[in-house]
């Protein structure tokens, strides 16, 4: 599981700088009009909530169960839409002007960043079943 870690964070850190820096370069000089400025804020909020769903998805246990891990991958796709409802929430109530461009390339993000996650849960888990499959081996 620690390879599937590293791997799935490797992915994750190339793409979010990517697309952030891809994103930046588009408001700044071709869709100057769509600027917004707490951009810099999505970016690091979407980093900085994607790591611990990775790290939390590939805590290595002996015993792998189905059903705890789709809940935990339930319980953290409910927490980050929560919190992501009350930054755009904040956002609102603190900056009125540009809230629907905020909204937008918010929400860009967060269906990008859904791509990703659904990505690193299946690659989770491939990496269980390869798992249960060494220990039955194992085991006749």
């Amino acid at each position: 599981m620690k390879t599937i870690r590293t791997k799935l964070i490797l992915i994750f850190s190339v793409c979010s700088i990517v697309l952030a820096l891809t994103l930046e370069y588009l408001m700044r000089n071709i869709l100057v009009e769509y600027a917004v400025k707490g951009y810099f804020i999505i970016p690091i909020l979407f980093f900085l909530l994607g790591l611990p769903f990775i790290v939390v998805l590939t805590r290595s246990r002996e015993k792998v169960e189905d059903k705890k891990m789709v809940n935990k991958y339930m319980l953290l796709k409910t927490g980050k839409m929560f919190f992501a409802m009350f930054i755009i929430l904040f956002y609102r109530l603190n900056n009125k002007n540009d809230f629907k461009t905020f909204a937008l390339i918010f929400a860009l993000f967060y269906l990008l960043f859904l791509f990703f996650e659904t990505y690193a849960y299946f690659q989770v888990e491939k990496g269980v079943k390869q798992i249960k499959e060494n220990t039955t081996s194992l085991e006749k």
